[in-house]
């Protein structure tokens, strides 16, 4: 009988424009493939007619957790003394959503697979069942490095309160090398495991050879309304843009990006040249296939990114930072050019001027994808740990 799972999120994953949506989506997509299990996911926030379209294109099992709590039900009441201890992660409660999840447990389900940290005061409640989450990055990591540029953080934890936290669940997925090691110095070592980010296998990229040397470069920046992601992009057109010559590269930024304050004053002044903000877009595998050069400036975060592998796996030349090659470091300046200046960032660029470095980039590019990133063995390990975890857990439900 297969085991039935949930993957407990607040991320519509069937709008893939964000990094951390592209990662739950390819977990999705990994555990939807193995018929041992039977996947639906519970959605933490309700459902509108342009996700229900999308959700129902796409065949998925959706349930909104919220929706189910019943009117005038008795629901149990919450011990708000995880609060006093945990004071960072008080604002992600949601009555109902702890009513909705108490009926959601009447459910049949074995695994709950939860995306975020501010939603684990619904671990202890699954009880007996198998619970996992899947961290992303580290919050206190994060909350360090943003505490230190001075911008907002989410989640403003310290590393101990949130391996307590995270001890709440059976199993740790840590998502690149470094934040395994560090969760598995304090959590109980066999409880973390290393699933890094399963990039899909891409054809088609646009041939290099063929381009047209009269033709200005497409450059691609494709990112989500962080705060990391605009503040690089500002960066970018400040001090590398202006540099670069005009009538060599046009830019097209796209994603949630585009409609952050910061930027739509940019855009308003029409101050930028050869560049197209095209916000959210139906199809972003398309702009990959296209661009000639895909860049993310990214100053600061943590775990992985994301879109750096994305922009790898299919076959388009990345120029980035050292942030944003984080996770990355075995194809630093071999898989991906690697500029923390501003001078070195428009050396890069030119460099990729020339169409045979950027045919190299692009082959070492997709050979570091597929060393690393695209057999998944590491996520079927992590299935097979799933279902082992699951068939040996006290009181499991089938």
């Amino acid at each position: 009988m297969s085991v039935k799972i949930s993957i407990v999120t607040h991320h519509p994953i069937w709008h893939q424009d964000t990094g951390t949506r592209n990662r739950i989506f390819s977990l999705f997509q990994a555990i939807s493939s193995d018929s041992r299990f039977d996947l639906e996911i519970g959605y933490l926030r309700y459902l509108n007619d342009g996700d229900r379209k999308k959700i129902s294109d796409l065949g998925m099992n959706v349930i909104p957790v919220p929706s189910l709590a019943k009117k005038g039900e008795k629901y149990k009441k919450f011990n708000f003394g995880y609060y006093d201890k945990y004071p960072a992660l008080r604002q992600y409660f949601n009555v109902p959503v702890w009513h909705g999840f108490q009926e959601y447990l009447k459910r049949d389900l074995g695994v709950f697979l939860f995306t975020f940290l501010g939603h684990l005061y619904l671990a202890p409640e699954v009880n007996k069942r198998l619970t996992v989450i899947d961290t992303n990055d580290l919050n206190s990591i994060r909350a360090s490095i943003f505490n230190y540029v001075k911008r907002p953080i989410p989640i403003n934890i310290q590393y101990i309160p949130e391996m307590e936290v995270l001890n709440l669940t059976d199993l740790v997925v840590a998502i690149q090398e470094d934040e395994y090691v560090m969760s598995a110095a304090a959590l109980p070592a066999h409880k973390v495991v290393y699933v890094p980010h399963s990039a899909r296998a891409q054809v088609s990229h646009k041939p290099i050879e063929e381009a047209d040397d009269s033709a200005p470069l497409k450059v691609l920046f494709p990112a989500s309304h962080q705060h990391p992601n605009i503040d690089g992009l500002n960066w970018f057109l400040n001090n590398v843009w202006p540099y670069l010559p005009s009538e060599k590269f046009t830019l097209e930024i796209c994603g949630s990006i585009c409609d952050s304050p910061e930027i739509k004053k940019s855009t308003s002044q029409g101050r930028w040249e050869n560049i197209a903000f095209l916000g959210r877009v139906d199809d972003l595998d398309a702009k990959y296939k296209e661009a000639d050069i895909v860049i993310n400036p990214c100053p600061y975060g943590s775990g992985m990114k994301i879109k750096s592998v994305e922009a790898m796996s299919f076959g388009c030349p990345l120029v980035t930072t050292s942030p944003g090659g984080e996770g990355l470091r075995a194809g630093e300046n071999k898989a991906f050019l690697v500029a923390d200046t501003a001078a070195d960032f428009v050396l890069a660029m030119i460099t990729l001027l020339d169409k045979g470095n950027r045919s190299t980039l692009s082959d070492r590019g997709l050979k570091f994808i597929s060393d690393y990133f695209l057999d998944g063995y590491p996520t079927r390990i992590f299935l097979d740990r799933l279902y082992a975890e699951h068939q040996s857990k006290p009181g499991k439900i089938d």
